[in-house]
């Protein structure tokens, strides 16, 4: 009778366990959308907006832009930024989060480069878009 009661005993505490653990998922798991709203180029760098278009707040978002290229393959600028005290690390639904890529270097040669921009947030999926441009001196053309 003793062993009844506790496989009963832990099969309750199982479900139970399961219940709470899908539950807890469910509220931790509220997703929102990323987009890539604009690249442009400039003086010296390259400018990204990303839009959270979903519905709920994009949390602990992080933006990456990466420029290669140029005569001579000489171009390599990388930049990542995953919130700071200027611009914090949410975006509201609707609003906009701006990166320029000078943070990660000075953008200045010649030729054609391609410019890959990544964010992502811990509740939306990963978003990349890969463009081409030129760049002239010290102004980035963007295609």
């Amino acid at each position: 009778m003793k062993i009844k009661i506790l496989k009963l005993t832990g099969i309750i505490v199982v479900l139970l366990l399961l219940i709470s653990t899908s539950i807890v998922i469910g509220k931790s798991a509220s997703q929102t959308e990323l987009e890539i709203n604009d690249v442009r180029g400039g003086i010296f760098s390259v400018e990204v907006d990303v839009k959270n278009v979903g519905e709920v707040t994009a949390e602990d978002v992080a933006i990456s832009i990466f420029v290669q290229g140029g005569i001579f393959n000489k171009i390599h600028i990388y930049h990542e930024c995953s919130g700071c005290t200027n611009c914090g690390t949410t975006i509201e639904p609707g609003l906009i989060k701006t990166e320029k890529s000078s943070e990660g270097g000075i953008l200045l040669g010649f030729g054609k480069v391609e410019i890959i921009v990544n964010t992502w947030a811990n509740n939306a999926d990963e978003v990349t878009a890969t463009l081409h441009g030129y760049v002239l001196g010290t102004f980035v053309i963007v295609q």
